[in-house]
């Protein structure tokens, strides 16, 4: 098991977009309606009122399902974990050669119905960061350390 240093947004976003045949997620609960307080004006345009940020989640865990490109075996499940501010990665990956060592990193979108898995897109990279290793910059949000 590893800790990944990386920003929460970065691994949580990503984790959304890590590997095929995700489980869809559960719905998001809608914000509940607002009344302007007493002497106050609502703005006119509702675009127009300034954007909040929501606060990254303290206890936030996600998992994906990795599958085998064409003419591949490798496949498994990852879970994301929050762990002391940290993201906790953990998972099962059959199909790799014992004693080898091989890349892993987060793509753009879940997709991968293309053969060659081209349709995952290019690695997360939120920050427009050079790729490199995880433990040293530069490096992207999709960067993780290789597993062994």
């Amino acid at each position: 098991m590893r800790l990944i240093h990386t920003s929460l947004f970065a691994a949580i976003a990503a984790l959304g977009l890590a590997a095929c045949n995700q489980q869809p997620a559960a719905p998001e609960a809608e914000a509940p309606a607002t009344t302007p307080a007493e002497g106050s004006a609502a703005p006119a345009d509702p675009a127009a009122a300034p954007a909040t940020e929501a606060a990254p989640a303290t206890d936030a865990t996600a998992s994906a399902e990795l599958a085998p490109t064409q003419g591949n075996e490798t496949k498994g499940s990852v879970t994301f974990k929050v762990v002391d501010g940290k993201v906790h990665v953990t998972g099962q990956i059959t199909g790799l050669k014992p004693g080898s060592e091989h890349g892993f990193h987060i793509h753009e979108k879940g997709d991968c119905s293309a053969p060659d898995g081209m349709s995952a897109g290019g690695h997360f990279n939120p920050g427009k960061q050079d790729h490199g290793n995880v433990s040293a910059d530069p490096h992207h949000g999709g960067d993780m350390p290789n597993i062994k």
